[in-house]
């Protein structure tokens, strides 16, 4: 399927898929995705394939960060008292941000 054919497709229709466009897009481990996301004609220019190597290293920033949370809040008690906690709270409020940001980019690249 060339770049042609893609431009003159709607967004609900989907488009002819050859054995060749399906073996390619399967190899590259987005499946069908590539031929909706490229429907106005633009090359892809972000990897949208997650390996293992990638998806542990977010499993394991999801989990260390619990554990940095209790550890810092039983330093910040007795060393800052209720200012400590403040500002801890709002420290952690905003890595857990970052990480739900992280898990949401995630999470979109793999549907879109």
């Amino acid at each position: 399927m060339s770049t042609r054919d893609i431009k003159h497709l709607d967004y609900d229709e989907k488009p002819p898929v050859e054995s060749s466009d399906r073996k390619t897009s399967l190899e590259n481990g987005v499946g069908e995705i590539i031929h909706t996301v490229n429907a106005s004609g633009h090359q892809d220019q972000l990897q949208r394939h997650y390996g293992p190597l990638q998806i542990c290293g977010l499993a394991l920033n999801i989990d260390s960060a619990w554990v940095a949370f209790a550890g810092s809040l039983i330093l910040s008690l007795p060393n800052g008292g209720p200012a400590g906690v403040l500002y801890e709270l709002i420290t952690a409020c905003i890595y857990y941000g970052i990480i739900a940001a992280s898990i949401a980019e995630v999470c979109q690249k793999s549907e879109a």
